[in-house]
């Protein structure tokens, strides 16, 4: 119980740090990307940590993370809380000084929603049936080498755990079935921008059972708990003017963050994933490598073995096929050294099934020691600027707020926890083709 405290004090230093920072006008706190991404922050390393810890010390949880926790020693716990509290800040120092993640929700300039026009609605609404065609042709021959869809949940499983390995030549274009479930929230946003056109339902309504059958194939618990929270933090939100955070919104965010946790392991239910039958030992270890991950890392990091910020650089090179990156050049990914760290090997290899994902803190310290710890939150605070910079020049209002809630959810907070550019830049593929897309399109004038 000492070093629960202990951690307890620190979580309490920590949240305080955090509190002193907040974005705030006329003594409230303003509701913007900023002060949302901090609250994740202070949830994960002050409420959820402690709470982790406590539940794995007291037996909920696998007896691997229960060791790691029982020999977390006293200046690894003093050193992982410095290194959290510089990446943090480090972060939202950057993020404060940027005008678009300061600004309050959904706040776009009077011109910006005066310059939406009909044509505007026609290049998005062609755009997601083209990401829609693409993705119903890219589903149809990925999925034909296994047999069609029935037969490829047979599969899946195995192949996301490494266990077996099929020669598909259509394998490139897994990622490409991800501009269905994109098209859906285009779809769903052009219902509320003109609700009177009957063939917007009809193509959302497509759209959105192909991303059900996609993302039940894909076996991807936080990928399909956050596509229903994408749909319907917009079908509440949207309409919601909230300028300020008070009481009652964190409680209602509380509630929904509880809500999304148990539905996390009610997803893994049915998508065959979880192992444990019992409810908290599931939800506790599905959390228990964010905070583990120092501890692993910090024991068998070597400075030969930095990163140098070469996932930065590499950040691009993600976008294409694996069979080139890792196939021909060899390159690993933050999460195959994480896994290295853990269990000896990458996922596939030897007995390994199964990949340790990196969170914030731990490929922060990867690329310099605790250099890095400060370096790349920086250069990820200015990325996530740029990314919120080009969604705020999408005309359409609707579809604006839509993709605001997904890009905050995948791309801000859901980095907190799956950190490794490749898990960002494959999560987030159809969005930045969709981005693509439309920047070309507004460049034709349609009549």
């Amino acid at each position: 119980m000492e070093k629960l405290l202990f951690i307890i004090s620190f979580s309490i230093l920590y949240f305080s740090s955090l509190i002193l920072v907040l974005k705030k006008e006329n003594n409230q706190i303003i509701n913007c990307t900023y002060n949302i991404i901090l609250f994740s922050f202070a949830l994960i390393f002050s409420f959820l940590f402690p709470i982790n810890y406590y539940l794995s010390i007291k037996g909920f949880n696998i007896d691997l993370y229960i060791d790691y926790y029982k020999n977390y020693k006293y200046f690894e716990i003093v050193l992982y809380y410095i290194s959290i509290f510089a990446s943090t800040h480090a972060f939202l120092f950057v993020a404060r000084k940027k005008n678009i993640l300061t600004k309050k929700l959904f706040d776009k300039n009077k011109d910006d929603i005066n310059i939406q026009s009909e044509s505007s609605d026609k290049k998005i609404m062609i755009v997601g049936i083209i990401m829609l065609i693409i993705g119903i042709i890219s589903n149809y021959l990925y999925l034909k080498v296994y047999g069609g869809y029935k037969n490829y949940l047979n599969y899946s499983s195995l192949i996301r755990s490494g266990i077996i390995t099929i020669k598909n030549p259509f394998s490139f274009l897994i990622a490409f079935r991800n501009f269905i479930i994109f098209s859906s929230y285009i779809f769903l946003s052009m219902i509320y921008t003109n609700k009177n056109k009957i063939s917007r339902y009809f193509l959302f309504f497509v759209s959105f059972i192909f991303s059900l059958f996609i993302l039940y194939s894909n076996k991807g618990r936080i990928s399909f708990a956050i596509y229903i929270l994408v749909l319907l933090g917009y079908a509440f939100l949207r309409k919601k003017n909230v300028e300020y955070i008070n009481i009652k919104t964190l409680t209602k965010v509380c509630l929904v963050g509880i809500v999304f946790l148990i539905g996390i392991v009610n997803v893994g239910k049915i998508l065959g994933r979880n192992t444990d039958g019992n409810f908290l030992m599931q939800l506790n270890k599905e959390f228990s490598f964010i905070f583990l991950n120092f501890k692993v890392i910090f024991n068998n990091l070597k400075i030969e073995n930095y990163r140098l910020l070469k996932d930065l650089i590499l950040f691009p090179i993600y976008l294409l096929p694996n069979s080139i990156w890792y196939g021909k050049f060899n390159i690993l990914k933050c999460s195959d050294i994480n896994t290295m760290f853990w269990f000896g090997s990458i996922k596939g290899v030897g007995s390994v099934y199964g990949e340790m994902p990196v969170d914030f803190i731990s490929i922060s310290y990867m690329q310099f020691g605790f250099a890095g710890i400060i370096i790349l939150p920086i250069f990820y605070a200015i990325l996530f600027d740029i990314v919120m910079q080009s969604i705020y020049k999408i005309h359409n209002v609707e579809t604006f707020k839509i993709i605001y809630i997904y890009v905050l959810l995948t791309i801000g907070i859901e980095t907190i926890i799956y950190a490794d550019p490749y898990h960002i830049m494959t999560s987030s593929f159809a969005f930045i083709a969709f981005m693509i897309l439309l920047f070309v399109f507004n460049k034709i004038k349609i009549k």
